[in-house]
């Protein structure tokens, strides 16, 4: 991984690999699911594609807020996992990973939202707390599957 997208979510700075990254969205009308609960929010329609769409904020356990203008949507594609949409408060960067010092996540921080993160970024006082994108398409496959329908 030569490069992140960095976003905030409840002042949390966190990435994703660049090369995961499709697409960054401003925050639009989304396409209810019938009985949807958190943290799925509903359905994009993308040119013609269907994506499913977290709510990072809920996922990892932190009170939802009102969009504001710098609500994004970050459009990821999961490998063979397939694509998902996540929103978050802010999209900041594409940063370079060089001269980043990696570092794993304490074990004592794996609960939670931190069992969400693969790895920690770190230099010069900042972290950049790397989200598990295989977790996380999994996990918002098991949550479509577990909404009923109508």
């Amino acid at each position: 991984m030569s490069a992140v997208v960095t976003f905030s979510v409840n002042e949390m700075l966190c990435g994703l690999p660049v090369d995961a990254v499709r697409e960054v969205l401003p925050m639009v009308a989304l396409r209810p699911l019938p009985q949807q609960t958190p943290p799925l929010v509903g359905l994009l329609t993308l040119r013609g594609e269907l994506i499913p769409v977290i709510a990072l904020r809920a996922w990892l356990g932190w009170a939802d807020r009102r969009p504001t203008v710098l609500t994004r949507i970050l459009v990821v594609d999961g490998a063979s996992e397939g694509r998902i949409a996540l929103v978050v408060d802010e999209v900041h960067d594409v940063v370079s990973t060089e001269g980043w010092r990696p570092s794993p996540v304490p074990p004592e921080r794996l609960g939670g939202p931190i069992g969400y993160l693969s790895q920690l970024l770190q230099r010069d006082g900042v972290t950049i707390a790397l989200l598990d994108l295989t977790r996380l398409v999994a996990l918002s496959q098991a949550t479509i599957a577990a909404t009923p329908e109508r």
